[in-house]
Order: structure tokens, then sequence, then C-alpha cells
């Protein structure tokens, strides 16, 4: 499928390299929306070093979207996990308030690290006068 050995052997046959490019880029995304950061991905031994990976970025508009769209995914699950957690869902909270503090508080930060937009959401959220009600009559 994608491997270091079949690119490095077929380096010299450019319609094939691009073929197996293409494959690597697919399954590449792949394993990044299933939760993998890129460079466990290139620790694999059956994917491409790190730096090639990154350069298929750079250089493949298309690839790079396809990466950062699966991160995208990863980082929504972690906060709908986040989440679940904050609610005390079964196989989610552990019961320890400090642990699942710290749980929800190490999603948010990837979550935030792997879409940047997700900053933006979590600081609006976190600012506690944005969901209380008015004050009534006679409130100081």
């Amino acid at each position: 499928m994608c491997g270091k050995k079949k690119e490095s052997a077929v380096a010299h046959e450019g319609k094939i390299k691009i073929h197996l490019e293409k494959d690597c880029r697919y399954v590449i995304a792949e394993r990044v929306a299933d939760g993998l950061l890129l460079s466990e991905v290139a620790e694999q031994s059956d994917m491409p070093d790190i730096r090639t990976i990154r350069r298929w970025m750079r250089e493949n508009p298309k690839f790079r979207e396809e990466v950062l769209a699966a991160q995208a995914m990863v980082a929504y699950e972690s906060a709908m996990e986040a989440r679940r957690i904050a609610r005390g869902d079964a196989g989610f909270s552990t019961g320890d308030i400090q642990r699942d503090k710290l749980l929800i508080e190490t999603d948010k930060w990837f979550a935030e690290r792997l879409v940047p937009e997700f900053n933006k959401v979590v600081k609006v959220e976190e600012n506690p006068n944005t969901y209380l009600p008015a004050p009534g009559p006679g409130a100081d």
C-alpha cells in the first residue's frame, strides 16, 4: 500500500510514484482522522517520514485540506468527549472531579491546537456573564 521501501523502489518511475503518493495521502488522512498525530503516522513502518508528509502538505493544497479536515474531526470528537465527561456520562467520567477537570482541560487544549477556531468558541463560553439572565427588578 504505502511504504518507505516501496516508494524508494519506484522513485524512478514517475507515474507509479504519483499513484503511490495518492494512496499514501489517503491513508495518512484516514489515520489522522482516527486520532493519530502526523508524527505518529510517520513513525509507522508503512508510512513515509514526517518531512515527506509535510512536504506533500505544502505542495498539495487538496491533501493539506484533507489532513486539516481530519484534524478538525478529531478536535470535534475531543470537544464532544470533554462534554460527555463534564455531564458525567458513564464510560467517560472517572467519578473524580479533579481528574475529570484535567481530562476536559486537556481535550480543550488539544482541540484548540488542532483547530484554532475552537479557541474563539471556548473563550466565549468561559465568560460566566454570557449565559446569565438579566437581573430582575430590585437587583443590585
